[in-house]
């Protein structure tokens, strides 16, 4: 059971997982404390779940590449040989890059092509600030 709510193959194992990370932030944010993800995938689910309501919103930052670039970082750093993965990591960026919202969901774009992780952490802090004191969409 556990294992099929970390590799969800449907949408109702998807939205559990959304619905545990909700859950998660909801009881952090009692605690007076901002919650930021890293993760790729569910953002069009965010809405959707039932403990969206206790959130006052949600802010997303999609980071992208230039095709080029984004296929050499997976296969020369991370050793990604799988054609297919490849394509839909193409694919999922190239989404990104022409529109602004996934779903219901609106989401910002940094392109991370011609910086360090050093100078992306950098804008992605930044980006963090602003959308603290510009509270949710």
């Amino acid at each position: 059971m556990f294992h099929s709510l970390l590799q969800p193959t449907d949408n109702e194992g998807h939205m559990q997982v959304v619905e545990q990370m909700l859950a998660l932030t909801k009881n952090i944010n009692q605690a007076g404390k901002s919650v930021v993800w890293t993760k790729a995938g569910l953002i069009d689910k965010l809405p959707l779940a039932y403990g969206a309501r206790f959130l006052a919103g949600f802010k997303v930052l999609a980071l992208t590449a230039q095709e080029e670039e984004l296929v050499r970082r997976m296969k020369e750093g991370r050793g990604i040989k799988d054609e297919g993965w490849i394509r839909s990591s193409v694919e999922y960026n190239a989404y990104f890059q022409n529109h602004d919202r996934i779903g219901e969901v609106e989401y910002d774009t940094l392109d991370c092509t011609n910086q360090t992780p050093k100078e992306v952490a950098a804008r992605v802090l930044e980006w963090l600030r602003q959308a603290k004191e510009n509270g949710p969409k």
